[in-house]
C-alpha cells in the first residue's frame, strides 16, 4: 500500500484513486533516432526537421523524396512525439501533421500504441523525467546528448488511458493559450517597434513618417548635449546592497539590461544601498547603461518618472542625464530607436563588451519636435508599452501555472 501511495500525483481529476504503474519507455513506446547521414537540402521536397526546430516541428529545410525513401523506412507520423536528444535534451513534442516528415540523429522519435502523446509530451516535460533524463545525459560529450538506448532506460509512471487523455487535453489547452498570448505578445512589440521608426524622422530627415493631427513644422536638429545634463553616477557595485532600508536605493546598470529598470514609477523594485553622501536623482531624470555585451545595449535606457520618496542614486556603469530642454519620456523613447542603436554602435568603444561615454553620447545628432508633442509621443509609446506589460504578467502566469501542473500532476 505504501509503495502504491507514492505512485500517485499530488493532483488529479475527480474520480481516479488507482496507483500509476512505472515502466521504462522501452516498455511502453517504439523508440528511434533520425539519419546520421548529412543531409542535402533542397528547396522543396521532403521538410526535415532537427534540434531548432522542435518548438512548432516546422522547418524551411527539404530534401529529396528519393534521400527521404532511402533513408526513413520508419517515420514521424501523426500522434507521434519527437524529442530533443543532441544539444539541447528533452524538450518533446506532438508531430500534427499527415505531410511526410524526414529528420535527423538530433531528433528520437516515440511511437507508441499504450500513451496519448500529449500525455507523453508533457510527462518527457515533468520535473521527475526531466531529472532521470538528465542523469542519463553524457554531459562530457560536445555538444551533450543522450543515446537513444539510454532513453528507453528512463522512468515513466502510467495511469489508463483514460486518465492520460485528460491529463493531455489540459496541457494542450494550456498550451494553445500560451501560443495565443505569445502571438498577442509578438504583436505588440512588432506594433511598438515600428511606431519606434515612423515617429522618429529617419537619418538626415527632419520629419517622421508618421504624426498626431495638427502638427506639420519641421522638428529642430541638435545634439543630446544640448538638451540634457550630467548628473554624477557612482562606481557602486552589488556589495553595496542591503536588505535594510536605509532611505537609499540605487540602479545598476544590470538593473536595466535585465529590464528590472525601465520606466520606472514604482521606486520600490530598485534595491536598498548603504547610505551615504550622494547626489540625488530626481523625477524625469534619465539613466542608461554604459556597458554592454552587444551594441544592441549600449546606453539602453531607463527613466525615473516619479519624484522618490528615498534617496536613488545613478550606480555602476551607468551614465545620469537629466533634461533640461526636452521631455524625459520622449528622450527614453528616442534612445530605443534603431537610429540611436547604429549610432551607439559607431560611437561605442571595446572589443568583447562595449561601452559609450558621455562625452560620445552628448554628440548623437538628431531632430527634435516640440515639448508638446514630445509629450504625446512619449504618451502614446508608453500606452503600447503598458500593454506589453499587461500580456507579459498574463503569459508568466499561464506559465507558471504550467510548471505548477507539471510538477503536480504527474508521478
Amino acid at each position: 500500500m505504501g509503495d502504491q501511495n507514492k505512485n500517485v500525483p499530488r493532483l488529479r481529476f475527480p474520480g481516479y484513486t488507482d496507483a500509476w504503474v512505472k515502466c521504462e519507455l522501452k516498455d511502453v513506446a517504439e523508440i528511434y533516432d533520425g539519419t546520421h547521414q548529412t543531409p542535402k537540402y533542397q528547396s522543396h521536397g521532403i521538410m526535415f526537421l532537427s534540434v531548432e526546430n522542435i518548438t512548432n516541428l516546422s522547418s524551411k529545410k527539404y530534401i529529396s523524396q528519393e534521400a527521404f525513401d532511402s533513408e526513413f523506412s520508419i517515420r514521424p507520423e501523426k500522434g507521434d512525439v519527437l524529442m530533443t536528444r543532441i544539444g539541447d535534451i528533452g524538450t518533446a513534442n506532438v508531430v500534427e501533421s499527415e505531410q511526410p516528415i524526414a529528420y535527423y540523429v538530433s531528433l528520437a522519435l516515440f511511437k507508441s500504441t499504450k500513451l496519448n502523446p500529449y500525455f507523453l509530451k508533457n510527462s518527457i516535460h515533468s520535473p521527475e523525467m526531466i531529472n532521470d533524463i538528465w542523469r542519463r545525459t553524457l554531459h562530457i560529450a560536445f555538444p551533450k546528448k543522450i543515446n537513444k538506448n539510454e532513453i528507453g532506460n528512463v522512468s515513466i509512471y502510467v495511469p489508463t488511458i483514460d486518465e492520460q487523455t485528460k491529463i493531455g487535453y489540459l496541457f494542450n489547452s494550456l498550451d494553445d493559450l500560451i501560443t495565443v498570448n505569445e502571438r498577442e505578445l509578438n504583436k505588440l512589440k512588432d506594433l511598438k517597434k515600428s511606431y519606434l521608426e515612423k515617429m522618429f524622422p529617419k537619418n538626415g530627415s527632419d520629419i517622421p513618417e508618421l504624426r498626431f493631427p495638427g502638427y506639420a513644422d519641421a522638428w529642430v536638429k541638435c545634439e543630446l548635449g544640448d538638451v540634457v545634463k550630467k548628473i554624477k553616477s557612482y562606481s557602486l557595485s552589488r556589495d553595496v546592497e542591503t536588505d535594510k532600508h536605509t532611505g537609499y536605493k540605487y540602479i545598476h546598470y544590470g538593473d536595466i539590461h535585465t529590464n528590472v529598470a525601465g520606466y520606472i514609477d514604482e521606486e520600490s523594485i530598485l534595491p536598498n544601498i548603504k547610505a551615504d553622501d550622494f547626489d540625488i536623482l530626481d523625477a524625469g531624470d534619465l539613466i542608461v547603461a554604459d556597458a554592454s555585451e552587444d551594441y544592441q545595449g549600449i546606453a539602453k535606457p531607463a527613466v525615473l518618472v516619479v519624484k522618490p520618496t528615498s534617496n536613488v542614486v545613478a550606480g555602476l556603469h551607468t551614465i545620469a542625464l537629466r533634461p533640461t530642454h526636452s521631455n524625459s519620456i520622449f528622450l527614453y523613447y528616442l534612445l530605443q530607436t534603431d537610429l540611436f542603436k547604429q549610432f551607439g554602435k559607431k560611437a561605442g568603444t571595446g572589443m568583447k563588451v562595449f561601452g559609450i561615454t558621455f562625452s560620445n553620447l552628448s554628440k548623437f545628432h538628431t531632430s527634435f519636435p516640440t515639448e508638446d508633442e514630445q509629450h504625446k509621443i512619449g504618451k502614446f509609446l508608453h500606452s503600447i508599452d503598458d500593454l506589453i506589460t499587461v500580456n507579459e504578467r498574463e503569459l508568466n502566469k499561464l506559465k507558471e501555472l504550467k510548471k505548477s501542473y507539471l510538477k503536480d500532476m504527474f508521478v
